[in-house]
């Protein structure tokens, strides 16, 4: 599989990264496409080069990534439920995406621009709380951020206290 092996070569934070982006972006340029498609004459067929680069950006990013990633984060006996959490997630997207753009709904453009947003969300949230992991084994993952949560709880205690 071509995507494992840019989570291979790149590392898993990287890639999540430039995904945010990648995706975020051709998000927002598809929301605008969609929102003003039917006014301006090239904006439709815009709106299918910005879904195309979504889906090759998710491809070599989010979609790998984040099942790899998982595995090294979460414990063995949490791994099922997270996975199956994963799973109802990529449901609801998968669901609410058609529904929103429905011919009945005035707001189509808007479950694009949220996804966006949400994008730019998850690039501060792996900036921030993602380590990257490239090159080591699941057990050293696992305790590299066993270390890190335990830091961020400390550090929440002592503000607390």
């Amino acid at each position: 599989m071509l995507s494992l092996k840019f989570v291979d070569s790149f590392g898993r934070k990287c890639l999540l990264l430039f995904g945010s982006i990648g995706c975020g972006v051709s998000q927002i340029g598809f929301a605008i496409s969609y929102q003003y498609g039917g006014e301006v004459p090239f904006m439709q067929t815009l709106g299918i080069v910005w879904m195309v680069l979504f889906i090759f950006m998710f491809a070599i990013s989010h979609g790998p990534v984040i099942w790899v990633a998982i595995s090294e984060i979460v414990p063995g006996k949490l791994f099922k439920i997270t996975v199956v959490e994963a799973v109802l997630m990529s449901v609801a997207v998968g669901i609410i995406t058609p529904l929103a753009t429905s011919p009945q709904n005035w707001t189509k453009s808007v479950i694009f621009y949220s996804y966006g947003i949400l994008m730019g969300i998850s690039f501060v949230v792996i900036m921030k709380c993602f380590i990257e992991t490239k090159g080591l084994q699941r057990e050293q993952c696992m305790v590299l951020y066993s270390k890190k949560y335990k830091k961020l709880k400390e550090g929440s205690s002592d503000k607390a206290g």
